[in-house]
């Protein structure tokens, strides 16, 4: 997944929350640092500013939301 500040390609998961029907990730990028959340349901992600989809071979495809 991109950084959503610097758009640096391999982010990494912090940590993972499984609840009853979304998963919370904290995710944070190695090249700048910045950390954010995404919250996942099935079929999608969806963060407060960004919705990503994704794809039947788990590819995220971004949209950004106004």
């Amino acid at each position: 997944m991109n950084c959503p500040k610097c758009n640096y390609c391999n982010s990494l998961v912090i940590e993972t929350r499984k609840k009853d029907t979304y998963v919370r990730r904290r995710r944070r990028c190695p090249e700048c640092e910045f950390r954010w959340t995404t919250f996942e349901t099935e079929g999608k992600v969806v963060n407060s500013k960004t919705k990503l989809m994704v794809d039947g071979s788990g590819r995220f495809h971004r949209k950004e939301v106004n």
